[in-house]
């Protein structure tokens, strides 16, 4: 099976990219961390979570959750 037949047989039964699936794991696992973690040192889940750099990982995060990590976990603690 071909690179390009996989990822069309992956969007068909999944309903979208692997990439797409490979990001809503990834930043999953971010969710689970950051959550069970009160003080997140970030650049620790850069390297962590295998991101390029710090930018790449906000830049990421800001597209996948609308906010950077520190808003995102400054809301959180708001509501606990």
């Amino acid at each position: 099976m071909s690179e390009t037949n996989l990822g069309v047989q992956f969007r068909e039964k999944v309903g979208f990219s692997a990439k797409a699936f490979s990001r809503i794991v990834r930043f999953n696992n971010i969710n689970s961390f950051i959550t069970e973690n009160n003080a997140v040192n970030w650049q620790e889940l850069v390297y962590k979570f295998d991101f390029f750099d710090q930018n790449h990982f906000i830049k990421e995060f800001k597209r996948f959750y609308g906010c950077t990590p520190s808003q995102w976990h400054a809301g959180l603690s708001q509501d606990l």
